[in-house]
């Protein structure tokens, strides 16, 4: 099984508008000053893929890596949009997650490239 990611596209998301491109077949890795938003991409990309948050309604008492970060923290405006490219075992798929503010439900959508039409439910 292998995953392969295309392209991720951010907009209003914990600060971050643009687009990431990942090259065929190199290694990519984030560097930077710190407060620069490198875990901030890892973890848009993350909240993307995942359908639920942990520990949803408990306040952070310390910082934990692991845990995804809560609509509060993701976007400042009133919606963020989080849009993956990727390829799963040679098959390529759009992931489509916006996320809106002041309590409204997400929307999410995947589908492969060659079937927009056909919506896989996430």
């Amino acid at each position: 099984m292998v995953l392969k990611f295309k392209q991720v596209n951010l907009e209003g998301i914990m600060e971050l508008n643009g687009t990431i491109h990942f090259p065929d077949g190199k290694a990519i890795v984030l560097y930077g000053i710190n407060q620069a938003g490198k875990t901030n991409i890892i973890n848009a990309i993350r909240y993307a893929f995942l359908r639920d948050l942990k520990a949803r309604g408990k306040p952070k008492e310390e910082y934990d890596e692991w845990a995804l970060p809560r609509r509060e923290e993701l976007i400042f405006d009133d919606e963020g949009k989080i849009k993956i490219l990727f390829e799963h075992n040679n098959v390529p798929y759009v992931l489509e997650r916006k996320i809106l503010s002041h309590g409204r439900r997400e929307e999410s959508t995947l589908y492969q490239i060659d079937l927009p039409d056909q919506r896989i439910d996430v």
